[in-house]
Parts: structure tokens; sequence; C-alpha cells
């Protein structure tokens, strides 16, 4: 069977002819042994699954939007896309906050991701998607890898690939390169470990990087492993024991970790990603699905991040930028909007690094003349925004909630940081929101949703006040402060500061100093400004989320009201020492 294109669908030493219950017409599916009886007559070609973060689950865009892709442009497949785990946890809402809920999706330990078979409920977890890969009979098996699922996703495709031998898996989504071979500070001081060495897994076939469509497509039209490196763009894997990899991704392969790494891109329109709406039809009519989205609709309309912030790892898993074409996005709105929503969330890094495609996008969205329509996201701080006719085009537009990645009020610090530095454009850009919001004519008040870094590598006390008086400056602008990270050193930063000449004494992540602070006084200066949160009556969050080891009993220090306490941390330190 071949496709528009002329390309095989499925190997011929796999399929045999079957006769489909629902339309009795003669096609070709996988033969292969089951785990289980198969219990349904309902075959699939492709299982797409996106194991949860447990914090952050239900936005499938990446799985839904590669089922939308598959729909276009080989409509012979049959895709599924499901999320089977959620369900367990919603049911059993106790383990979401156990030592198996945090170590899940704990990025302490990650690397060892062996450890979760410690837990019963792990094998509970396997079991379920087992039994729907029984049920839907897939030939390929396609995990999404996001932050905070890598580790699980490991364990359970080893599983599944235990259980079911002759089934294709194949992982990708912005996660992968972790995967490649990410690294982490060892245990002992001036080490680096390396978190991932996948060409140690005998269970994973297939690994993709970059925009993951296409090489999908491509793979399922091949009729042989042999020679795929020569066809398949962005791709690495596993043939005859052996892995290979396109020229462009052969370091992938012969070196654990480089820098220096070229993803695929899809063929892009005026600069915009040319695919089709996300598909969101295999979710709609589950409980999971309609409590995630009842409130909030969860978009993307970009992927990637153009910028390179010191402290982000974003750059560095997802290195390319695209967005999509207006039309596209303008579309799936008013999917939803027709569904009866009025609320949406981007899940981009950043919404108007294009301040062009934004404002078409405003624009477009104005003239639908949709009442009470709201959404908001990542808006880095850039000129463009101190212009409050754009401003206001965004807010006219429905604009309300701005998440943004301010930092430090410092424009010593924001400049390591590679981040907006002008402090008198921020200052403009936050009158701006305040005159907008004082306008009698705006419909609602633009939100701003502040995130913060406290003791960044090069802040000293002068620094951190100049931070606290902006913070106190514009409190009455600030809905909450949704991150302030007490900051941790991350390696690739120790050593650009190390090789521009600077001294740090750094034994791990957390225990670091330099002649700017000392982890004392990093403490200290996060007591101070909860002090200044709470006196300003302010929402907020201080966030130590590296620091966390699977133990239940210091998961308060993630979120909630407390005191950073210096023994408690060190308990930590210990424990992952």
């Amino acid at each position: 069977m071949r496709n528009r294109f002329g390309e095989v669908l499925i190997p011929s030493k796999y399929l045999k002819p079957k006769i489909t219950p629902d339309n009795n017409v003669r096609t070709y599916w996988p033969e292969r042994k089951a785990r289980a009886r198969v219990t349904s007559e309902v075959h699939k070609d492709i299982y797409l699954i996106q194991v949860p973060n447990l914090r952050e689950s239900g936005y499938y865009a990446g799985v839904s939007a590669l089922k939308a892709y598959f729909k276009q442009y080989q409509s012979e497949l049959r895709v599924l896309c499901a999320d089977p785990i959620m369900p367990f946890f919603e049911k059993n809402n106790e383990l979401i906050h156990s030592n198996f809920g945090i170590d899940f999706n704990t990025f302490a330990h990650q690397g060892d991701f062996m450890r979760l078979g410690k837990y019963p409920e792990m094998k509970n977890v396997c079991d379920i998607v087992c039994d729907e890969i029984t049920k839907y009979n897939p030939f390929y098996v396609g995990f999404s890898i996001i932050d905070g699922n890598i580790d699980a996703t490991l364990y359970i495709a080893k599983y599944i690939k235990k259980q079911f031998p002759n089934i294709n898996i194949i992982f990708g989504g912005k996660g992968v390169d972790v995967i490649r071979g990410g690294v982490m500070p060892g245990k002992k001081e001036g080490t680096l470990i390396y978190l991932y060495d996948f060409k140690k897994w005998d269970f994973v076939d297939y690994i993709v990087f970059g925009d993951g469509e296409v090489p999908f497509h491509k793979i399922i039209g091949q009729e042989t492993k042999k020679n795929l490196h020569t066809k398949v763009p962005g791709l690495v894997y596993q043939y005859n024991n052996k892995w290979y990899g396109s020229r462009e991704h052969q370091h992938h392969i012969d070196k654990t970790y480089s820098t220096e790494v070229k993803y695929f891109r899809m063929k892009h329109k005026r600069g915009e990603l040319d695919i089709p709406t996300p598909d969101y039809s295999d979710f709609v009519d589950t409980p999971h699905y309609q409590k995630s989205y009842a409130q909030t609709v969860p978009i993307i309309m970009s992927r990637g991040c153009p910028f390179k912030c010191s402290f982000c790892s974003i750059p560095t898993v997802v290195p390319q930028f695209n967005h999509r074409r207006v039309d596209s996005v303008v579309e799936e709105f008013e999917q939803w909007w027709n569904r009866g929503h009025q609320s949406f969330f981007i899940h981009d890094s950043i919404i108007n690094f294009n301040s062009v495609w934004l404002k078409e996008f405003c624009e477009k969205i104005i003239t639908k003349k949709w009442k009470h329509l709201t959404w908001g996201g990542n808006m880095r701080l850039i000129k463009p925004m101190r212009d409050i006719d754009n401003m206001r085009l965004y807010s006219k537009a429905g604009f309300h909630t701005m998440i943004t990645g301010m930092e430090s009020a410092s424009p010593k610090v924001l400049r390591h940081m590679k981040k907006y530095s002008n402090i008198q454009g921020m200052r403009d850009i936050f009158n701006n929101i305040r005159e907008i919001n004082n306008d009698s004519e705006t419909r609602y008040p633009i939100r701003i949703l502040l995130q913060l870094i406290i003791g960044y590598i090069n802040e000293s006390e002068e620094d951190f006040q100049m931070t606290m008086d902006f913070v106190e400056e514009y409190s009455d602008i600030i809905y909450e402060v949704t991150t302030c990270s007490l900051f941790l050193c991350w390696q690739p930063l120790v050593e650009r500061w190390k090789n521009e000449g600077n001294w740090i004494n750094f034994k791990n992540e957390v225990e670091w100093e330099t002649e700017f602070s000392t982890l004392d006084e990093r403490l200290e200066r996060g007591n101070r400004i909860e002090k200044l949160f709470k006196k300003l009556g302010l929402k907020y969050n201080l966030y130590l989320r590296e620091v966390i080891s699977g133990d239940a009993s210091h998961s308060s220090i993630v979120e909630g009201e407390h005191k950073i306490d210096k023994k408690i941390l060190s308990e930590i330190i210990n424990e992952r020492n």
C-alpha cells in the first residue's frame, strides 16, 4: 500500500490483509504477537502518547499537531492520541503528592530512570499503557518528551518494548535534547555527569530532533531501516544493534554531548510554521481533558525561543524558533470559541518576538468581535512594548495576562543574563500598562505575572535592592510573582563564569559562592523579599525546584508561604550527595 507520494506506508513483511469493522474496506495492518489477547477489533497504525507532568498535565498540543499533520498528508493512516496515565492519578489523587508522585516527575534524580521500578504503582501505570496498546494494536508508539516527563517516559518505553518487542518506539518533542546527553554537576566538586546514554538503550528505535512532523511521516513511508539516515532529516535511529544518524546528526552518536546541534526545521512560508490546526478529537470526550480545558484553553503559537538567556535551558533544548501561520492560529481560536470557550493561554516560550506577526494576529482577532475573549502568556520586555499604541492593540484584542521574566532590575545583572537591560525601557512598558489599566475604556486590565531571580551569580546587595525597589514601585499593577527563584547555578553558567576570569567556589548547584554572595546571603535575600511580598499583599511562589529530592516531606519548599530554612536545604543537599 502506497500513499499519495508513492511511498510504502508499512513494511511489507509485517503486513497481512484484514477487513476493518468500521468501513468494511480491505486494508493492511501490522501482524505481531500481542502481550495478551487482542480484546478489540479496532486497530491503529500509530499510538501517540504524552506521559503527564503531574503539575502541568493536560496540554497535548504536540501530539495533537502531529495527528493533524498525518490527517492532512497521510490520511490513509490511523492515528490515536492518548494520555491513559493521568486518569489513574486522578482516581488515586493521594499518589500525586506521595513520594511516588514526586519522583515520577522529579528533577533531582534525573537520569536514573530505573529508580521508578522500586514503586509498585509504576507497574500499575505501565500495565495501563500496555493494556491500551493491546487494545489498539499499533505498529508505532510515539512519545512526546517534555520537561518533567523524561524519566517516566523512558521507564514506560522500556517496559513496552519488553512486552511488545515488534513495536517501533519513537521519541520526539522538545525534551529529546536532554536524552542526547545533557549534563549536570556531579556529586564531586568540579565534575560532570552525563544524564543519559541512549546508545545503551535497546528499547528505542528512533529519536527525532527538531520539528517532528516531516521526519515521522518519512519514517512511516520507508520499507526498511537500512540507509534511513540518508532519507530522513533530524533522525537518529537504531538498526541491527547499531546507531545511525544523518550527516548533520552523526555527532549525536560520536559524542555524548555537543553544544553545536543541528535540528530539522520544517519548510516555512514567510518564516511561519506551516502545520495544520492541532486535532484534539481523541481527547475532547475524556473527563480529564474536559476538566483541564474547562476554564482556559492552551494554545501553541510558536515553538522554541530565539533568545539565549544564560540561565535558561530552552535555547539548548529547542534552539530553533518558528511561529505558525496567523490564519492557522486564528482558526484554532475560532474553533474553540464556537465550542463556548472564551479564555486562552498561550504556552509559547515567547509571544512577542515578531511584533509584525503579533500585530497582524491582534488585528484579525479584533475583526472577529468576540466579546469577553481573553488570552495571555509569556511576553519578553522588549522595545516594541514601549510604544503604547502597540500595547493598546494587544489589550483591545483581549490580551489580559502577561507573564514576564523581568528577573532583576539591575542593568549589570540583566546584561550578564543576556536579558533586556534598559531599565528606563522597562519602566516605560510598566507605565504603559498602568495607563491602559486606568483607562475607563479598557475591558480587562492587563495582569502582570512577574518572574524574578534572586541571587544571580553576579548580583550584589545593591543589585538586589534595585529589584526590591522596582517591585514596590509597580506593586499596583503586579498581580502575582509567579516564581521568585533563589538562583541555583547550573554547570554551563559556572564554566562561562570561570572562562570570563571570575572566581567561584563551587561545590554543587546550591552550595557556591562568588565575590557577590554566599549561600547564607542568598537565603537571607529570599527571606527579605518574601517579607516585601507579604507587605504589598502580592501572591508569590518561592521556587527551588531543582533541589527537590524524591521525598514528600520536603515538597512544601516549592510552593506556598514558608521561611526558607538553611537546615531543610542542607538536608536536601546531604540526601543528594
